[in-house]
């Protein structure tokens, strides 16, 4: 079976990748031009190198797989131009679904971290469907939030894993 993982030159894509070629899998790396490769230069992969914010990359990425691991986010704790964090995590996800869906991709499989969870003014654990009064540090972490949202509303029905839980939104998201 051949298998696209994004984000494998992460430290969580990449065990991905390291799992899924231990198993057997035909593994298709999507890694950007500017990506360290050193965790997974070990690994037996075909790479294509693109960018999620890039949709014909992500359509040759996607070419012929059964199963896309949706791994790649862009994390970073602070960015000048918050934009760049939206393009990458909602708008990215949104391209690669739709170019998976569009090749007839069997399933997609996205992951998350730890570093998608924020919290309530109450201190209770928010998910994508939290209203919240961000501060401006909390405001950084919104991207990553949106990003489950934006699958909800391109997959319409899927099972979104987050740091452990599963939640499985209704038809039509």
């Amino acid at each position: 079976m051949k298998v696209l993982v994004t984000g494998a030159t992460g430290f969580v894509g990449s065990h991905v990748a390291q799992l899924l070629a231990a198993q057997g899998a035909d593994l298709r790396l999507l890694v950007r031009p500017t990506s360290n490769t050193a965790n997974i230069s070990e690994i037996k992969a075909e790479r294509i190198v693109g960018d999620l914010r890039d949709s014909e990359s992500l359509k040759k990425a996607v070419q012929g797989c059964e199963f896309v691991f949706h791994v790649a986010a862009d994390y970073r704790l602070w960015v000048r131009d918050p934009e760049q964090m939206y393009r990458s995590n909602v708008e990215g996800t949104r391209a690669i679904i739709r170019a998976a869906q569009e090749s007839g991709v069997r399933r997609v499989i996205y992951t998350s971290s730890v570093a998608t969870m924020g919290f309530t003014r109450a201190g209770q654990v928010a998910d994508a469907r939290a209203l919240l009064g961000l501060t401006t540090t909390e405001a950084l972490v919104l991207p990553r939030l949106c990003r489950g949202r934006a699958i909800w509303k391109v997959a319409g029905r899927t099972a979104v894993v987050q740091h452990g839980s599963l939640r499985q939104p209704s038809q039509g998201g």
